[in-house]
């Protein structure tokens, strides 16, 4: 169920970053895609080890790296969009 929903949030992500550039002509990655990006591959992580260790493969190790980065995009941008706003 977690997979799922898990895969989910992340077709979800990237059709809004889709839309989003589609109608500019900004390229820019958005937030809210990375947030919700985060959020799917958190479930996809917290599946398999809800699984028990015997389900963690290379794949979940993979997921974990691309949750670490991806947090850490979604950092900087939420920071660097909180910098634009005080100046």
């Amino acid at each position: 169920m977690w997979t799922t929903i898990g895969l989910i949030a992340i077709c979800v992500s990237w059709f809004c970053q889709f839309m989003m550039m589609l109608g500019r002509k900004n390229n820019m990655v958005s937030s809210l895609a990375v947030m919700l990006y985060v959020i799917g591959v958190a479930l996809l992580v917290v599946n398999d080890f809800m699984m028990g260790m015997a389900s963690v493969t290379l794949s979940t190790w993979l997921n974990v790296i691309a949750l670490v980065f991806s947090f850490l995009v979604l950092m900087l941008s939420m920071r660097k969009m909180d910098m634009g706003m005080k100046m």
